[in-house]
């Protein structure tokens, strides 16, 4: 077709380079900002992207371990997990500051 008397392919390859973009994941931790004796605080971790926008876990969980131990699970496909911790009644202490923060995450292939 094309009214050519004949075309000749050339075969030899090409190549294109592909760059790795800052895709660096981030995990916050939030928590219940007040709580009364006997409450419960709610931590949650949430995974973000460089861009700020949600990202999910992907080919299984993300484990989130805080430094006093505990873990926040962000299971596969979600951004998301959270933990609740009971609060004590202390009756000879007035108000106090609960504080936590993330040790180590790791897994979700991210």
């Amino acid at each position: 077709g094309g009214n050519l008397e004949a075309i000749a392919p050339n075969t030899a390859p090409v190549s294109t380079v592909v760059s790795d973009v800052d895709d660096t994941t981030t995990v916050t931790l939030t928590a219940t900002p007040t709580v009364n004796e006997n409450g419960t605080i709610t931590y949650t971790a949430t995974l973000t992207g460089a861009d700020g926008k949600p990202v999910t876990a992907q080919n299984g969980p993300v484990t989130v371990t805080l430094e006093s131990g505990k873990t926040i699970t962000i299971v596969a496909g979600a951004s998301s997990g959270e933990l609740d911790v009971a609060v004590g009644n202390d009756v000879y202490q007035g108000p106090t500051t609960v504080t936590e923060s993330i040790k180590d995450a790791s897994g979700g292939n991210l």
